[in-house]
């Protein structure tokens, strides 16, 4: 395969657990000797339901009566903690299909699966709550007569477990620390034992202890609203999603946007694509990851703090590369470099060229720097996306020949379409100088009669490769 036909795979993702920023953390009940009696804590924003079962508009009167404070924002919270809003209760409970609810005024009732504490109490502890209709198994795998409703509230037996790294099924109790319930492998899936020596199926399971059950790995979406794609930095692609469409998503991504309320979805099978939770509804909560997560990935130098940086044909670059302060500097692909000295071909990282570059070299003029590469056995990645090698060894030796006027075709109708891209596009100014870097170096190389054919493929990767960063990235890359 061309390293060119390659360029969809530089952003597939590991289906890791990335740890969520602080403001998506779970919240953690604290002391609540202060609670007022007949107080309620959510799980989330929950629905308010009338006698007959039948859901409320979200944003009604009852609504806006019972949740406004003095804030303005919608909730009082338990113990300040802006996570967990609380109500008042009534004291009444009520059972509605055979679920139980409780009364917060006159006509208005909270589902219990969606109550987290009564009086400042946790009352899901040690218990599951059910996102779907469930079968109910025995050890051996035979199903019962025995089925609950979506929104059931069980007892689970065995205890939590805690971890520093991410388990399948899982939730969050801090900065990459997650918390998990063992599972039995019955029949090839997963399952939670019970209190009554029943098991259920693990992916139906919306709550652990009153925590958000997250799954790390591929669930389904469907599609509630007609809608195309995004990327990462909230541009629309041309992929359009259809109502009643099922997807594959693997993690939920807090954008950049400061605006933006919610997460975004990935899309397992299209690797830069994302859409709105807003146009889905997700058959299992997932892992968070923030932006800079899914759009960058970071590497550090294996001893020190300074690195040797190396031309696309392999020599070094007069200069080395400093990172100050512990930072973390990107890269953007990955692949196989021939070098002629050593007559051999080498495994290498292209670096991402950002606007805070001045603060981490020593010198500002490096030449070829829009263009440089590291050892991938100088450096260590730390995070954010996994990058897939565009080439073998075998690739990068056969393409040390000379590149014919064929072999630059593909560059030649690139750099043409390059001064309109680059007129065109509203974005970081960064972003614009390495696309235009990249035009220059294309440039040079169709111009080139000893430019080689690996040489061509890789201006050619980083002319697309620009080109898509100017639409697909918000420039804030340092960690």
């Amino acid at each position: 395969m061309k390293l060119t036909k390659k360029l969809n795979l530089v952003l597939m993702t590991a289906l890791l657990c990335i740890s969520p920023i602080v403001t998506t953390m779970p919240a953690q009940i604290t002391s609540a000797a202060h609670i007022e009696k007949n107080k309620l804590g959510f799980i989330g924003s929950p629905y308010i339901y009338k006698p007959s079962g039948k859901r409320y508009r979200y944003y009604n009167q009852i609504a806006k009566h019972l949740f406004t404070d003095t804030d303005g924002d919608g909730y009082s919270y338990l113990d300040g903690n802006d996570t967990t809003p609380i109500t008042s209760f009534t004291g009444k409970t009520i059972t509605i299909k055979g679920q139980k609810y409780y009364e917060i005024a006159k006509n208005a009732y909270i589902k219990a699966a969606n109550v987290l504490t009564l009086n400042g109490k946790n009352i899901k502890k040690g218990k599951l709550t059910l996102n779907h209709k469930s079968k109910l198994y025995t050890k051996n795998g035979h199903q019962t007569n025995k089925e609950l409703a979506a929104d059931s509230i069980i007892s689970y037996a065995g205890k939590v477990k805690k971890k520093t790294t991410c388990p399948k099924y899982f939730y969050y109790i801090g900065t990459n620390k997650y918390a998990y319930l063992p599972t039995k492998k019955i029949n090839g899936h997963d399952y939670y034992a019970l209190k009554n020596h029943l098991y259920v199926n693990a992916q139906n399971v919306g709550t652990i202890n009153g925590e958000i059950a997250r799954l790390n790995g591929v669930t389904y979406a469907t599609v509630t609203k007609s809608s195309r794609t995004q990327t990462i930095s909230n541009g629309l692609t041309n992929h359009k999603l259809v109502k009643g469409q099922k997807i594959k998503i693997d993690m939920a991504v807090a954008p950049w946007a400061e605006d933006f309320d919610g997460y975004i979805y990935h899309l397992h099978n299209y690797p830069k694509e994302y859409i709105d939770e807003g146009y889905i509804k997700i058959r299992n909560d997932l892992p968070i990851a923030g932006y800079n997560d899914m759009a960058y990935t970071y590497f550090k130098p294996i001893n020190g703090n300074q690195i040797t940086t190396y031309k696309v044909d392999g020599s070094t670059i007069a200069q080395t590369l400093t990172i100050k302060d512990n930072n973390q500097l990107t890269v953007d692909g990955k692949f196989y470099l021939w070098v002629e000295h050593d007559h051999q071909a080498e495994l290498f990282y292209h670096i991402l060229h950002s606007d805070s570059d001045s603060d981490q070299t020593a010198d500002e003029t490096i030449p070829d720097y829009s263009n440089s590469f590291v050892k991938a056995s100088d450096i260590k990645i730390t995070g954010g996306v996994k990058l897939a090698s565009l080439n073998t060894a075998q690739d990068a030796q056969a393409d040390n020949v000379i590149a014919t006027d064929a072999n630059k075709q593909e560059l030649r109708q690139l750099f043409a379409d390059g001064q309109q891209n680059l007129a065109n596009a509203y974005t970081d100014a960064t972003l614009k100088q390495n696309y235009n870097n990249a035009l220059s170096i294309a440039a040079s190389v169709i111009r080139s009669t000893t430019a080689s054919r690996g040489d061509v493929k890789e201006a050619t990767w980083l002319l697309k490769t620009t080109e898509d960063q100017l639409s697909d990235l918000y420039f804030e890359p340092w960690s």
